[in-house]
């Protein structure tokens, strides 16, 4: 029994080629921190500083992660290819409606054929990566934990205002000095973890000249050297970010130490003051 003809597919409309995901523009941001792609612009160096040049050429997200818009359009026989930010054809809007065109997660489909995943569905292989970013510097400012003498530095980001009234509590013991030494064991596991994360970003950027990519069990490639580099730069702001709270964490010791100092001074009584009785 002979196998009966497919159903042919709708008329290939006029309509933009599926670019390259790459070049051929730049994000810009708004001052208010969204971002637009402009077509043919170069990156602007400032921002090139901060996310790099592949997240600021990437035209199918932006620096952000959030995917660009864009249209399905006409890809001969084979059925439909996605474009990023592209409007739909009209005349395919009238067949199809816009809502189906402009909709990354599936493809409209066709006469008896169901939509195929798009580049929008997490689950399909023309999903984009998490965008590339610039692996972050990170150095010890302090070096030596702060004397405690009771000056009480700005209060760290996140703070409450101030209570109307001190609370009450029950009496304490505390020690800013055992503070400061912790401080001083925190800051030294903290260098050592510095020292690590800068052996591990040389040797990072060094693979980036070499022919690094990951094959399966058959030879082929399941990871590019792009995808491999992405990677690495994410895994290295994870690791700075880690290490940036815990710099975070020695701060706030520090600002608890100086202000039970600060409390300590502000409660001493002068012997040289004395309370007189007032005797009517």
């Amino acid at each position: 029994m002979g196998r009966g003809k497919p159903p042919d597919n709708p008329p290939s409309s006029p309509g933009p080629d599926p670019s390259h995901p790459f070049g051929g523009g730049a994000w810009t941001q708004k001052p208010d921190g969204s971002w637009t792609w402009v077509p043919g612009a170069t990156p602007d160096p400032n921002l090139v500083k901060q996310y790099g040049n592949g997240a600021l050429t990437d035209i199918r997200q932006d620096p952000n992660g959030n995917l660009n818009h864009g249209a399905w359009g006409r890809n001969g026989r084979d059925g439909w290819a996605w474009v990023w930010n592209a409007d739909p054809d009209p005349n395919l809007v009238k067949q199809y409606g816009h809502d189906k065109l402009t909709n990354p997660n599936v493809d409209p489909g066709g006469h008896g054929w169901a939509g195929r995943p798009g580049p929008g569905d997490p689950n399909s292989s023309d999903h984009p990566l998490p965008p590339d970013v610039v692996p972050p510097t990170i150095k010890d400012i302090w070096g030596v934990a702060p004397e405690v003498t009771g000056q009480i530095p700005p209060p760290p980001d996140g703070s409450q205002p101030p209570v109307s009234e001190p609370p009450s509590h029950s009496a304490y013991r505390v020690s800013p000095g055992s503070i400061r030494n912790a401080e001083t064991t925190l800051l030294a596991r903290t260098d050592a973890q510095i020292s690590q994360y800068n052996d591990l970003k040389a040797y990072a950027e060094q693979t980036r000249s070499q022919n690094i990519y990951y094959t399966d069990d058959a030879g082929d490639a399941v990871m590019t050297e792009m995808q491999l580099s992405n990677t690495q730069d994410r895994l290295l702001q994870n690791i700075g970010d880690a290490v940036e709270l815990y710099g975070q964490y020695i701060n706030m010791l520090n600002y608890a130490a100086q202000n039970y100092a600060h409390a300590d001074i502000g409660s001493f009584l002068w012997e040289s003051v004395q309370v007189t009785p007032n005797h009517k």
